[in-house]
């Protein structure tokens, strides 16, 4: 019973960091100390913050892209580690885009919190870790079959998939914001990306191993985020541009799904430089898809315009199965899309629509 009490403060603790609890421990390096509260957030050094911030309430580290195997398969995957005060939560699904199901989908659990400075994230089995090696260092991934849990409704089946990847950046990190720290719904969060990373590896699923090899994004974001729900629910964009640039959108959404009127964004430029962006237009378009077990309708197509960067995107998602179903924070959209008008390239969209009380 002292398991089952330490696995619900966790998901308490986790679930109440995602919607906004300020909570704090020790303050790290790269942390600025206050005093009449949480750690404040300073501007965004690499290397060094690479590694984890455990002073702050909640902290992720994000990475998703399209994979091929040798055969011609297509696949889309998804693998996030959410830090909190209490412990590590890891999600880890993928997507055949051939055939529109989801192959792998596990979630991994580790009741010890991180400690400071901590470029090797572990939760049960999944391991996430940052090697430097010049330019931009190595990042490998690996989620195991075993070892976590699966986050699929009760009626449907658990595929049981593993993941193998080495993540290298082909591109310079890029801050995002003013030097890596942007708004968070009314409050702030520190924040950088891999715009692009070159992916290898391999694929259990099905009961066959697959090696594969494709392009990936990693995010790395942290902060105290308010107990507000104009943090938690935003629609996010990443897009991979055929002539070598890369796209990042966000915009918040008032509980109604509404935009906040916070929004920002990146338009990082071949040789790697990002531009701010703060003036775009996101339009969700029809059709409107409601996964199973969802109280969301999340859109299929989307058009993106953002007329600094000369660029207006009419977006569609590649498969109808890309909703991650979570246990411990709440369920949310993200999918590969492929830009069907404009800029030729490839996006990530990812939406966050459920209410605190939804599938958790």
């Amino acid at each position: 019973m002292g398991k089952v009490r330490w696995i619900v403060g966790l998901a308490v603790t986790i679930t109440l960091a995602f919607l906004g609890a300020a909570l704090a421990v020790a303050v790290p390096v790269g942390v600025r100390a206050s005093p009449t509260g949480p750690p404040a957030l300073a501007p965004v050094v690499l290397p060094r913050d690479h590694a984890s911030h455990p002073g702050f309430g909640i902290e992720w580290w994000y990475t998703t892209g399209r994979l091929t195997d040798t055969h011609g398969g297509r696949y889309f995957y998804f693998a996030t580690v959410w830090s909190a005060t209490s412990g590590v939560l890891a999600r880890v699904n993928v997507v055949d885009l051939r055939h529109d199901r989801i192959i792998a989908d596990r979630e991994y659990l580790n009741l010890i919190p991180l400690r400071r400075r901590a470029t090797n994230i572990r939760a049960g089995g999944y391991v996430l870790s940052w090697q430097p090696q010049d330019p931009w260092g190595v990042w490998s991934l690996t989620a195991p079959a075993t070892g976590g849990l699966s986050s699929l409704p009760p009626h449907a089946p658990s595929p049981r998939g593993a993941l193998s990847l080495r993540l290298i950046p082909e591109q310079p990190y890029v801050l995002h914001g003013a030097r890596g720290i942007i708004r968070q719904g009314p409050a702030q969060s520190a924040y950088y990306s891999a715009p692009r990373l070159a992916v290898s590896g391999t694929l259990v699923a099905q009961g066959r191993t697959l090696t594969v090899k494709g392009q990936g994004w990693l995010d790395h974001q942290w902060g105290n985020f308010p107990t507000d729900q104009s943090s938690l629910r935003w629609n996010w964009f990443a897009c991979q541009l055929n002539d070598g640039r890369a796209l990042m959108l966000y915009q918040f959404l008032t509980a109604n799904d509404v935009p906040s009127g916070i929004q920002s964004g990146t338009l990082v430029l071949r040789d790697g430089r990002g531009r701010h962006l703060q003036n775009f237009t996101i339009t969700p378009d029809g059709p409107f898809l409601h996964p199973p077990g969802a109280q969301a309708m999340y859109p299929q197509a989307w058009t993106l315009s953002i007329p600094a960067a000369h660029l207006n995107l009419s977006l569609r998602s590649l498969a109808a199965n890309q909703f991650i179903w979570m246990s411990f924070v709440p369920s949310f959209w993200e999918g590969a899309a492929a830009i069907t008008h404009g800029a030729p390239g490839r996006c990530v969209v990812e939406s966050t629509r459920e209410p605190a009380s939804g599938p958790l």
